[in-house]
């Protein structure tokens, strides 16, 4: 199995199958972003080779810095002396996108020159399931200097966090037909242990506007994590979620009584 990380989240997953028809897919996520938004890219292959790139001729940094309809693709793995083609993916860069999981966040925020909130992945898992928390802020206008972070958000028990790739800079949101600015920070993903509703503490951030500034004091979210269902299997290890397993198999020509090994990744 093949990894690489870029700017985007990339990734292809490459494993050799008896009998399988070959197959190369392209998986572009969000289809629908704004400008400076990150784009997901995947890349699945049941063909080990190598893989021939074909990216938008202005994708430089993991996103795009004017509106537009783009296309990805075809991408391309070439295995000895074949080469496989896979599909093309076409994204919509907007100016103003509208904000997703807006519920939470009140009219009285609205009115503020900034506030500032901790996006959840969830607000109910299982115990044991990745949940991923950022921090995002949002301004009536863009500042003229860097924010200070002052206090990070902290998970009361959870010391494990692991960081995530994420875009720093400026777009511009739209949230119940009003437009702001705004920008996520520390993304980081943590595995709650336990049930029950998750102590989160909010961050504070400075805004600097010049010759004057604006704290912000981050609301939280309400994420709840429930137990796993009573008499699971013997075979049951704990792990909750979703995993994708490939194996790796280096010859692909063997005798009948051969010993062969199998490398699952």
């Amino acid at each position: 199995m093949k990894t690489i990380v870029l700017n985007i989240c990339f990734v292809l997953c490459a494993f050799w199958a008896w009998n399988q028809k070959a197959k190369v897919q392209l998986i572009v996520t969000p289809e629908e972003v704004g400008i400076n938004q990150t784009v997901t890219v995947t890349i699945k292959s049941n063909v080990e080779g190598d893989i021939v790139e074909n990216w938008p001729s202005n994708f430089i940094k993991g996103n795009f810095n004017k509106a537009g309809k783009y296309k990805f693709g075809p991408f391309y793995v070439k295995a000895g002396n074949k080469t496989y083609k896979s599909n093309s993916v076409t994204i919509n860069v907007i100016t103003n996108p509208t904000q997703n999981s807006t519920d939470d966040i009140t009219n009285k925020q609205l009115r503020q020159p900034a506030f500032g909130i901790i996006e959840s992945s969830s607000v109910k898992i299982y115990e044991g399931e990745p949940l991923v928390l950022s921090g995002r802020v949002y301004s009536k206008e863009r500042t003229f200097g860097r924010p200070i972070l002052r206090r990070s958000f902290e998970v009361d028990g959870v010391n494990d966090f692991y960081p995530l790739q994420q875009s720093e800079s400026w777009e511009t949101v739209t949230i119940k037909r009003k437009n702001f600015e705004s920008f996520a920070f520390e993304r980081k993903v943590m595995f709650p242990v336990g049930s029950g509703t998750l102590s989160i503490q909010p961050f504070e951030i400075y805004l600097p506007y010049g010759s004057h500034g604006f704290n912000v004091l981050s609301s939280v979210p309400v994420v709840e994590i429930i137990p796993l269902p009573p008499n699971p299997p013997v075979e049951f290890i704990g792990a909750v979620g979703e995993f994708e397993v490939a194996q790796n198999y280096v010859s692909k020509t063997i005798k009948q009584g051969d010993i062969i090994q199998i490398d699952v990744v």
